[in-house]
């Protein structure tokens, strides 16, 4: 996983090019993982923004899956949904095929985070937040290989 002072993520792209601010939000929003995410301003509106444009993905998008179910795994607490359902997306949209292709120093990595938010998925499957729960089912899907059901459930 690529440490948040990584000077390599200003080698990754997101949506506006250089990656370099994608820490900083990374740092954002993980210092209040269970705060609701403004759909129109803030740090993951950000996040999003740069990671998952318009349905696009990037190679800092790869890069921030891990780091987010690092996130996942070391809560004590409740989260918001995004920290399943960005990576949700970034794998239904890598597998869409129009997305970049995954590069070597961070496959690995990325792939066991999709496996381990599949693994953490059951600890939220009875929250109250229907959103979490369903991105959680989501994740766990994905982890499974269940591609089409997890993409129906998040457009449903």
């Amino acid at each position: 996983m690529l440490n948040l002072n990584d000077p390599r993520w200003g080698n990754l792209e997101d949506a506006y090019g250089n990656a370099s601010r994608v820490p900083d939000l990374l740092r954002a929003v993980l210092a209040n993982k269970s705060q609701k995410s403004d759909p129109q301003s803030g740090p993951w509106f950000d996040l999003w923004s740069r990671l998952y444009h318009q349905g696009s993905v990037y190679s800092a998008s790869y890069a921030a899956v891990p780091v987010l179910a690092e996130a996942v795994k070391q809560a004590d607490g409740p989260i918001v949904m995004d920290f399943f359902l960005l990576p949700v997306s970034i794998e239904l949209a890598r597998r869409g095929g129009s997305a970049p292709a995954l590069p070597d120093e961070i496959a690995m990595d990325y792939h066991k985070a999709i496996k381990d938010l599949g693994s953490l998925a059951g600890r939220y499957m009875s929250e109250e937040d229907v959103y979490l729960r369903k991105a959680a089912e989501a994740a766990e899907l994905i982890s499974l290989g269940e591609i089409e059901q997890a993409s129906k459930l998040i457009d449903a």
